[in-house]
């Protein structure tokens, strides 16, 4: 497992070789564009990582394609 507040930060090889990727509100475009490529989203998705907002929503790659996560508040 490897936690980063930067993926920018990371070498590539160790970013796009873990097998569960975790997104939270990045506001730094490189820090974006590193994340959004090795979890293959598009621009729209990338901006979205932008934007997230409050405590519980991310992005994660487990499907298909890129996905929000609400967690409900406890």
């Amino acid at each position: 497992m490897i936690a980063e507040q930067s993926p920018e930060k990371l070498a590539p090889d160790a970013v796009r070789n873990t097998n569960l990727k975790i997104g939270h509100m990045l506001p730094g475009r490189q820090d974006r564009e590193a994340l959004a490529a090795a979890m293959i989203m598009d621009e729209a998705q990338e901006r979205f990582m932008g934007k997230l907002r409050g405590p519980g929503r991310g992005l994660h790659d487990r499907v298909r394609e890129s996905h929000l996560h609400e967690r409900a508040a406890v």
